[in-house]
């Protein structure tokens, strides 16, 4: 399956844009700067589309070894990324 990637997932347009990929049956692989928005939306996102697969982390993007770790994390994911928000 395919697999997007989004950054700032939990508010406003990466929020918008997780919906619309997750209504087209893309896998997603998101983070924001808070864990529970990010659980929250993961959630949300299960309950309203089945089969749908969503790996979340933590992530501040202004630190470069959080921005590694994350970029790692999606490396290890068997689903290729084709969406990167």
């Amino acid at each position: 399956m395919a697999l997007a990637v989004i950054t700032g997932a939990t508010k406003g347009i990466g929020r918008a844009v997780a919906y619309g990929l997750a209504r087209e049956g893309y896998n997603l692989a998101i983070c924001a700067r808070t864990q529970s928005d990010l659980k929250n939306l993961s959630t949300d996102l299960k309950n309203e589309f089945e089969g749908i697969n969503i790996y979340y982390r933590p992530t501040d993007l202004s630190e470069i070894t959080e921005s590694k770790a994350f970029a790692n994390e999606i490396n290890k994911l068997s689903d290729a990324v084709e969406v990167i928000v």
